[in-house]
Parts: C-alpha cells; structure tokens; sequence
C-alpha cells in the first residue's frame, strides 16, 4: 500500500490519507500484513521533520507491518532505521 502523512498522487499515494488510511487499519483488523510503500513520498517527503512524521504517522496508527524504502546511500539506510527507532519513543 502506499501510504504517507501527506497522501495523494503529489505524494506517490493512491488516494488522500484520509481515504486510504482506514482501508489499511481494516485489513490490518481483518488479519491481512500490509506492506508500506512511499513512506517517503518518491523521494519528496526528504527533510527530517517530514520524515518523522510520516513514520510516526503511519506507525502510530498501526497502518502498517512492514514498510520498504527507497534508499541510496548506507547513510540514508541508517538514518531510516534510527528514525523507525524513534517512533513511540517520543
């Protein structure tokens, strides 16, 4: 699913958040994993405060199991996970 803060085709998504977030807590509730993609927006979505709300967003709602990421860099790859660590922490 894509799925982001932000929402809509601007942001890589299929729909506005408010239209696909609860299409995924209702599969969520019916036992279905759901893998998340353009947490980061295609790449639009790259300043940190942007990257951390989309991924308390879609953490904290229990949107999602798993997300894939779109990274270059080992640094981009470890910025990801220390941020992911993040969530719920704060």
């Amino acid at each position: 699913a894509r799925i982001n803060h932000k929402g809509g085709q601007e942001y890589a998504c299929d729909a506005p958040v408010e239209d696909v977030s609860p299409v995924l807590q209702t599969a969520r509730r019916n036992g279905k994993a759901v893998v998340g993609m353009k947490i980061f927006g295609a790449g639009k979505l790259v300043k940190p405060e942007e990257k951390d709300a989309s991924l308390n967003y879609v953490f904290k709602n229990q949107l999602v199991d798993a997300i894939t990421g779109g990274m270059l860099t080992p640094e981009e790859v470890d910025d990801t996970l220390q941020r992911m660590s993040q969530v719920g922490r704060a």
